[in-house]
């Protein structure tokens, strides 16, 4: 009887799979609309019945965010410990005379 019964996903998974998710969007440029997408759903079902979807607004209001945050800090903290850091430049102007420049 256990085999019928939706057991509720663990507090630590549904984590660990909700920032792969709020990665394979941020990764692969995907809309934050997905998760309300009928494939999806019925994907991420078939993967594991017991996990919940986040909202798109959960996902850009509070997900991203967060994952902007904790990359900006790695980042942060290994430019810190860098040796040297070295940076380029470029700047070009579009055919409609908008001048751009960027660092990387």
């Amino acid at each position: 009887m256990g085999r019928f019964i939706k057991r509720p996903i663990q507090p630590l998974q549904q984590s660990k799979v909700d920032q792969a998710l709020v990665k394979m969007i941020a990764t692969d440029f995907q809309p934050f609309s997905i998760v309300e997408d009928r494939g999806f759903r019925a994907y991420t079902e078939a993967l594991d019945p017991s996990y919940v979807l986040p909202s798109r607004g959960t996902i850009s209001k509070r997900m991203l965010p967060n994952l902007f945050e904790k990359v900006r800090a790695d980042i942060e903290e290994q430019i810190k410990t860098a040796p040297a850091v070295c940076l380029t430049t470029d700047c070009w102007t579009s055919n409609t005379t908008t001048s751009y420049m960027s660092v990387t």
